[in-house]
């Protein structure tokens, strides 16, 4: 009796913007979206710079419900943040996007992201964009920390699943 209504999200992928054009209400908008997802126990599952969208009206979509889980544990949740903060710090800049974080979730809600921090919760587009915009996990942690009051947690325990990890499982 479940049934799930998606539907086209005309307008432009958000890594086609200028930073600049990114605003701080687009920002809160995708945590707001992100968000309304998880109040309904779904992960997204892929938050990256392909599955974000501003509509043709400016108001921000997700796309590409491709990996999303439904009744999603709350690991799933936290990694679908730890992507949408780092994506969003990779288009704008880590302060804006720290920044339109902490206005939805709060300090609180921000410090649960900090385990989840880690390349393993990243695709590869998001890994490799890090990389090549030397952008610091370590140091985006330590920052989120002392701006939320908070200990630098361990990070959880996350593993990719890969074929490498396939073949040497086998």
């Amino acid at each position: 009796g479940d049934a799930l209504l998606v539907l086209d999200a005309d307008g432009r992928r958000l890594a086609s913007l200028d930073a600049r054009e990114i605003t701080p209400d687009l920002l809160r908008d995708y945590w707001k979206a992100l968000g309304g997802l998880h109040e309904l126990g779904i992960s997204h599952g892929r938050v990256d710079a392909q599955s974000l969208v501003v509509r043709t009206d400016g108001s921000a979509a997700l796309t590409d419900l491709g990996a999303a889980h439904v009744a999603a544990p709350e690991g799933s949740l936290r990694t679908d943040q730890a992507q949408l903060l780092v994506t969003t710090a990779l288009l704008s800049d880590s302060d804006r996007a720290v920044t339109a974080a902490t206005d939805i979730l709060g300090n609180e809600g921000l410090a649960q992201i900090l385990p989840f921090l880690q390349p393993a919760a990243f695709e590869r587009d998001t890994r490799k964009a890090l990389h090549d915009q030397h952008v610091d996990l370590k140091e985006l942690r330590q920052s989120i920390a002392e701006r939320t009051s908070t200990e630098v947690p361990p990070l959880e325990p996350l593993q990719r699943v890969t074929w490498r990890s396939f073949v040497k499982l086998a």
